[in-house]
């Protein structure tokens, strides 16, 4: 059906295959046929990307692995070169039937700032102010917040939650990467040692019928320091 396995891997408890694909129902018979579930509506999406010359990787958990229900799984790592600095974040809304959340942490030279969305909208949430409870946690408290930023705007949107310079924060909202962990996401060793790297959080949430293009990001040389926090407010 058009289908080549490009490359196979036993990765922690994934067994992960590459394919390359010339035409979308061949693929989607493939995934099928080997147990990773499409719904029939990606065929179109899946030739899109076929067109644009994109690969595939495909993973689930493997049966020797001894994973049981409940059990975390281990994060992914991939690792891939590519002259457009994007997230191809329409394949992933196929299965979805609500708004969906993604975070992303980005690294990058200091010089290069924090990064920002370009083709979907921004927006920002209060902060910097002082939070007294209503009988709610904190954390309540700002899910409500960025749900009322996301509402505000009608469509798929974003917000910085975090943007830091130099592995410095202050006041540290909790334990900032250290070099170990920062080297393991493919940071430069030089570049981590001398702090000359930028660090950003955004937060994105979107539903299906919102999403109609590839979430695309840009460097926007801006190394302003800026996190989302409040004052807790603690009465006598």
């Amino acid at each position: 059906g058009g289908v080549e396995v490009e490359a196979e891997y036993i990765v922690g408890e994934y067994q992960i295959v590459v394919l390359s694909a010339t035409q979308s129902e061949g693929l989607f018979d493939w995934l099928n046929d080997h147990n990773y579930q499409l719904p029939g509506q990606s065929v179109p999406l899946l030739q899109e990307y076929i067109d644009g010359g994109s690969y595939f990787l495909a993973a689930k958990v493997n049966p020797e692995a001894g994973i049981q229900s409940g059990d975390r799984l281990s994060p992914l790592q991939l690792n891939y070169n590519s002259s457009v600095f994007q997230i191809p974040i329409r394949i992933g809304t196929l299965q979805a039937k609500d708004a969906q959340d993604l975070v992303i942490y980005a690294l990058n030279d200091y010089d290069l700032g924090r990064v920002g969305i370009s083709n979907y909208e921004e927006f920002t949430i209060e902060d910097e102010c002082m939070w007294e409870t209503q009988g709610e946690e904190f954390g309540q408290f700002y899910a409500t917040n960025f749900s009322d930023g996301y509402d505000s705007t009608g469509k798929a949107a974003w917000t910085v939650e975090y943007a830091w310079g130099g592995g410095n924060c202050d006041p540290c909202s909790g334990l900032p990467p250290d070099e170990t962990d920062l080297v393991s996401l493919g940071m430069d060793q030089e570049i981590v040692h001398y702090g000359q790297y930028f660090f950003t959080r955004l937060h994105m949430r979107y539903t299906p019928a919102q999403v109609e293009e590839e979430l695309m990001l840009y460097h926007t040389n801006i190394t302003d320091q800026e996190q989302i926090r409040y004052i807790e407010y603690k009465s006598e």
